[in-house]
């Protein structure tokens, strides 16, 4: 019977899913993680002595490892902003550590409609604030420049951590933030102009939060362990916890600063938690009411005896925390709307390849095989596995040039669906040359 696209299944998975026990197989994770290894390896230069020594424990400043202006420039930080699509607060403006847009009189009117244009930026505002002295900062911004963005999904591979770019702008002889420190670790990749960073022993080791203090003031003063001016080429890694400050010197100072987001056993117990909570019964109530006053339920309620009998599998919790890992992972955008557009025009001269920068894991099970990627899982019968392990191979293809089992007829539909749902990329028709002899 001939497959329709109705035959093809596509679902969403909650990031609080835990792990199956059927294996999967994998698709392009490894070329994502060696693209991640040479990333690293051009921030910090020696990869083992850079865990060995430096992860979660002590900033390392590597000089020289070449410019990274294939990454970003002040050109294409120019274009962004003359764009005018920039919103507070996904972009700030800061001048020792003040927050200039929390004033409206720097916001741009709403009268233009209901909510649309709130907190829209002009050009000529955000030009008018970097004269005066403030820092511009583009906060995960990493999807603005698609080679940007690249890097930072590879290093998230290579680190096991969510890696996102906060882009910096300060003028000459500025400081935009004020002493303070981050909740997470950061590589700082200098690309225009120098920079004069002083960084301070922690106060807190590994903080998971941002201080408790009001004012940069009241940040305690600890031992200065590295002062040093960053130049292009420059990249500092910087763990969180340790109290820093930098200002530009006689140039304008542009970097980029690759936020390594949480991925602590906090965070990973806390999603066992969350699955916890959907999956046994009395763990999502709120505490009784009077626990302040110590006037509580007796110890033997229902909500009590499950907390007693938690209990964490180690191996479990990993697991667990890898699929959310998968889950979580946004996949790659560039190129998927021409993909979607022309999904329905593919024949057999048509060329695609496996998105580029996604990660793609299949299985088969009840006569089905399911790929995932991102949250979504598509799923078809079984029978086209060896089609879409072709499809998903890795070097572009034209169609005509590999073996559909079934036939192209039902073949193309599959092509079409993975085309639509952004696991191909689109790379045109392909016409061959006519063999006249």
């Amino acid at each position: 019977m001939p497959i329709t696209d109705d035959d093809i299944g596509t679902v969403r998975r909650s990031p609080l899913e835990g792990a199956t026990e059927a294996p999967w197989t994998w698709h392009g994770s490894v070329e994502l993680f060696d693209e991640g290894e040479a990333n690293l390896r051009r921030c910090v230069g020696d990869v083992d002595a850079f865990f060995n020594e430096h992860w979660e424990r002590s900033p390392l400043l590597a000089r020289g490892k070449g410019d990274f202006d294939d990454l970003l420039d002040l050109d294409a930080v120019d274009r962004v902003v003359a764009r005018g699509a920039l919103h507070y607060p996904a972009v700030q403006l800061l001048r020792e550590g003040h927050d200039l847009l929390r004033d409206e009189s720097l916001r741009q009117s709403a009268a233009a409609g209901p909510n649309l244009f709130r907190n829209r930026l002009t050009p000529e505002r955000v030009l008018d604030a970097v004269s005066a002295g403030a820092t511009l900062i583009l906060n995960r911004s990493q999807h603005c420049w698609p080679g940007l963005d690249s890097f930072c999904r590879a290093l998230t591979v290579r680190l096991s951590h969510q890696v996102t770019a906060n882009v910096f702008l300060t003028p000459a002889g500025s400081r935009g933030n004020a002493r303070h420190w981050d909740p997470v670790d950061v590589l700082v990749l200098q690309l225009h102009g120098t920079k004069t960073w002083t960084i301070e022993a922690p106060i807190v080791e590994l903080p998971m939060w941002t201080p408790p203090y009001k004012k940069a003031a009241d940040l305690p003063p600890t031992e200065v362990v590295l002062e040093a001016d960053l130049t292009p080429g420059d990249c500092l890694y910087l763990p969180r916890g340790f109290t820093h400050s930098a200002r530009a010197q006689v140039d304008p100072s542009l970097h980029i600063s690759l936020v390594i987001n949480d991925g602590s056993i906090v965070r990973a117990l806390s999603g066992e938690l969350g699955s916890s909570g959907e999956a046994v019964p009395g763990l999502d109530v709120h505490l009784p009411v009077g626990f302040e006053r110590n006037d509580v339920p007796s110890p033997s309620a229902t909500a009590w005896q499950v907390v007693d009998g938690l209990r964490f599998d180690g191996q479990a919790v990993l697991e667990n925390a890898k699929e959310r890992f998968w889950v979580e992972q946004q996949r790659p955008v560039r190129g998927t709307l021409t993909s979607l557009v022309n999904s329905s025009a593919a024949t057999v001269d048509t060329e695609v390849e496996r998105t580029p920068g996604i990660v793609v894991r299949t299985q088969l099970c009840d006569g089905r095989m399911f790929l995932r990627t991102d949250a979504r899982e598509v799923s078809l019968p079984a029978t086209f596995a060896p089609l879409v392990a072709q499809l998903i191979a890795g070097p572009p293809v034209v169609l005509a040039d590999i073996v559909a089992p079934a036939g192209w007829d039902d073949g193309l539909v599959v092509v079409r669906r993975l085309l639509r749902e952004g696991i191909l990329l689109w790379r045109g028709r392909k016409v061959r040359d006519v063999d006249h002899r």
